[in-house]
């Protein structure tokens, strides 16, 4: 049975003539069925989409859908743990439904990258996060949004239009409202029970989801820096070592290494320099699109407050002593908001969930210094405190045990985050008070402090000084409390050398 799309969502049958020609065509693997309805000639195309249009300039067009029998429904089940759902597959399996199960994104897209495939009467349901191998790596890591990744490359790169759904926990169905609300997600056995046996006829497919969610300008170049290569969604560009923007990230990470740190250290020894062997430019739509809009709503904000006291003093203090990695680089930045690069180091795991997903407060620690913000460093080696030695997990701020590895060739990478940040309007502390800038247990803080006297208006961020500039800490420290205030960038593989 084939029908058509009419104007109002619908689905309408063909008459009894038009459905035999449009299903000869098909079986027979024509590449179209013509057909003339009221005078007017119209090709069904067979793609991954199947369309009617018009054979005329105006190329107007229906969706169109090819209903097939129960014993043919498919249900495509994405997960590196197939073990967990054995309950629901063997329960469908008994109802006539066929499962096939997949373990890994690449198998997925090879899957449907079949000619022979039909997927009218298919649904992909997918994990979360699978432990596969990324992008950007030779090595299998944790990606914290391969159901969504998944999704992007079925209907940007192969254009296939079926209902899709990711079957996770409430934290993770938290974030894909709020950051991919055009894909369906559920948490429950029994609403992924609904979706897998075709109780809902009506669900819309991914491609369809795709544009009515697509902003048409998003790909204006203008809305992205300079330097970034040509992408759809997402692209983890591989930077060339020869390039001048491998150099520089080279010059970041080096110029600003010093050596007189608690941690960081290889066999007890701070190293040298830090040999970069890889530089991943992070593209992502949906990541820049939020930093961007908040860059925007800054640069507005700063109309407000350029000519206060206040902001004409740190003006000053950034002219006498300048952020360390503004003295590297300063590719499309923008000063008048004091966007600047800095530097974030963290476990792998975490490191891969920033890259997926951004800086999220709401899951960060609030017994730092200054509450549960979002810390950067503008010297490498501090940040560099933070990152576990990937052999022996010692040497950290967080497991304070002694790395004992010896400088080798063999070494596995360390992964830097550098990140673009927004600091705007900055409150700066040069005399440290516990309640005020970290707060109490039950009271944590949560945002920068208040502007004086503007009811409430709070400063953009935070920035510790050094103690040699009559601060409190030994290399600035600087902290965000909105997540759309950084965007991470690179991602920055290296390893240490005595």
């Amino acid at each position: 049975m084939w029908q058509w799309s009419d104007d109002a969502g619908g689905w309408r049958d063909y008459d009894k003539e038009r459905n035999k020609i449009i299903e000869t065509a098909f079986q027979a693997k024509q590449p179209s069925a013509a057909l003339t309805i009221n005078g007017n000639a119209y090709n069904v195309v067979f793609q991954k989409k199947i369309r009617q249009v018009r054979v005329d300039d105006s190329f107007y067009y229906r969706d169109v859908r090819r209903l097939v029998e129960q014993g043919e429904k498919t249900v495509v089940w994405v997960d590196d743990n197939p073990h967990n759902n054995e309950g629901l597959v063997n329960e469908i399996t008994a109802s006539g439904i066929k499962v096939v199960q997949l373990t890994s994104t690449c198998e997925a897209i090879k899957y449907f990258q079949r000619d022979d495939l039909n997927t009218e009467n298919m649904r992909v349901v997918s994990d979360m996060a699978r432990d596969e191998f990324s992008p950007s790596s030779d090595r299998k890591e944790m990606i914290t949004t391969a159901g969504v990744l998944l999704a992007r490359r079925l209907a940007v790169e192969l254009d296939v239009d079926i209902p899709y759904l990711i079957f996770t926990g409430d934290y993770w169905q938290d974030i894909i409202k709020e950051r991919w609300p055009f894909i369906r997600s559920c948490t429950t056995t029994q609403e992924c029970r609904d979706f897998i046996t075709f109780k809902d006829l009506s669900l819309s497919g991914l491609v369809t989801n795709f544009e009515m969610y697509r902003d048409p300008t998003r790909n204006d170049k203008e809305d992205y820096p300079s330097y970034w290569t040509p992408f759809r969604e997402h692209a983890d560009v591989v930077i060339d070592n020869a390039t001048e923007e491998f150099k520089c990230i080279d010059r970041l990470m080096n110029g600003t290494l010093k050596k007189n740190h608690a941690y960081g250290k290889l066999n007890n020894t701070f190293p040298s320099k830090y040999k970069v062997t890889r530089v991943v430019r992070l593209q992502d739509v949906m990541q820049w699109k939020l930093y961007n809009v908040q860059r925007e709503k800054m640069q507005r904000q700063h109309k407000k407050y350029r000519d206060t006291p206040g902001y004409k003093e740190t003006c000053k203090l950034l002219r006498d002593n300048p952020i360390e990695t503004s003295k590297y680089s300063q590719q499309d930045m923008n000063k008048d908001i004091r966007e600047v690069y800095l530097f974030h180091g963290t476990n792998i795991s975490t490191t891969m969930k920033i890259k997926d997903l951004g800086f999220d407060n709401r899951v960060g620690k609030v017994s730092g210094m200054f509450g549960g913000g979002a810390y950067f460093a503008d010297v490498s080696s501090k940040s560099a405190q933070y990152i576990p030695c990937s052999t022996c997990e010692g040497g950290n701020y967080f497991n304070k045990k002694r790395c004992t590895c010896t400088c080798k060739e063999d070494q596995k990478d360390l992964c830097m985050i550098v990140s673009r940040v927004l600091l705007g309007d900055f409150h700066l502390v040069k005399k440290y008070d516990e309640k005020t800038y970290k707060g109490t247990t039950k009271h944590p803080v949560r945002r920068p402090p208040n502007k004086e006297g503007l009811n409430g208006i709070t400063y953009d961020s935070v920035v510790a000084e050094r103690k040699e500039w009559d601060g409190c800490v030994e290399w600035r420290e600087f902290v965000i409390y909105d997540r759309n205030q950084a965007y991470a960038e690179y991602l920055v593989y290296y390893k240490r050398v005595l």
